[in-house]
């Protein structure tokens, strides 16, 4: 829809990789200060920013028009402006100098607006005086320029509500992270997360408080060199019954490196397709 309104492209880049675009077919883009290469078209770009809640930058939004499609508006525009001229000329040899001077203004300043258009600005001017058809050109014109002012304006609220939208849920997602945190250490029984290869991922502040150590120490240790102090899976073990079976396991084991007697239970953690990808491991005094 945006591309219909405004006749522009739009691109979303990750560094010179195009993630998303309203092309169809697309290759990395080079940028060079306002002009990007990309498929073999260039474009005029305006490039915005898109940053996360942090404030670091994670892409770049690009408006795009095709410098051919802007080449050839402005050569159709100078052909127009060239055939005006000439009716002007014919114009001032019939009704004298004060209508060349009338027309001449005229098309100078349609002249000046379409330079500023033709940059990126759009003209401050709101009327254009005059009868003639230069002027009632100049008016319709200006209100061209208006309506893409207008397309403009929408576009930047569009793309400042996307940037809303997309900072709210990246905060939603680090609260809903930060409240898992919370209800895991807040767990009076030792928790503990191993992946399918026995490789702790994560534990409770429980069990961290027990051994006396950190995450980032326990953190790739397999799980039966701290409970058991062996080098290998023992024969008594409930996350390898539930690595074996896909089933929950439950247990009663006693652990020296831990001073006591415990109920160890071991539950699956299974990916969207169903494969087993870890365990929980819960071990209860």
């Amino acid at each position: 829809l945006l591309k219909e309104n405004s006749g522009n492209e739009f691109f979303i880049l990750k560094g010179n990789d195009i993630l998303l675009s309203t092309q169809e077919e697309v290759s990395p883009a080079k940028i060079s200060g306002q002009e990007m290469d990309t498929g073999g078209n260039k474009y005029s770009i305006k490039p915005i920013p898109l940053k996360s809640i942090y404030g670091e930058e994670i892409g770049t939004f690009i408006i795009a028009l095709p410098q051919k499609d802007l080449a050839a508006a402005l050569k159709k525009l100078k052909f127009t402006f060239l055939f005006m001229a000439l009716g002007s000329l014919l114009i001032s040899g019939l009704f004298g100098i004060t209508l060349i001077r009338t027309l001449t203004s005229s098309l100078n300043r349609i002249v000046r607006l379409t330079e500023q258009v033709g940059s990126g600005k759009f003209p401050e001017e709101k009327t254009f005086e005059g009868s003639d058809e230069v002027s009632v050109l100049g008016r319709h014109f200006l209100e061209m320029t208006k309506k893409l002012k207008d397309q403009k304006k929408a576009l930047d609220s569009y793309t400042s509500g996307l940037e809303d939208a997309v900072m709210k849920r990246t905060q939603e997602l680090f609260n809903s992270k930060e409240e898992w945190v919370r209800t895991f250490n807040s767990i009076t029984d030792y928790v503990l997360m191993v992946d399918h290869d026995y490789r702790i991922v994560r534990a409770n502040k429980a069990l961290l408080n027990k051994l006396d150590l950190t995450n980032q120490e326990l953190s790739g240790k397999k799980c039966y060199e701290i409970f058991c102090g062996k080098s290998s899976t023992p024969g008594k073990c409930p996350i390898r019954e539930t690595l074996t079976t896909g089933k929950p396991s439950i247990m009663e084991i006693n652990y020296d490196n831990m001073d006591g007697h415990f109920m160890a239970t071991a539950s699956p953690i299974t990916s969207e397709d169903g494969e087993i990808t870890g365990t929980v491991y819960v071990v209860k005094d």
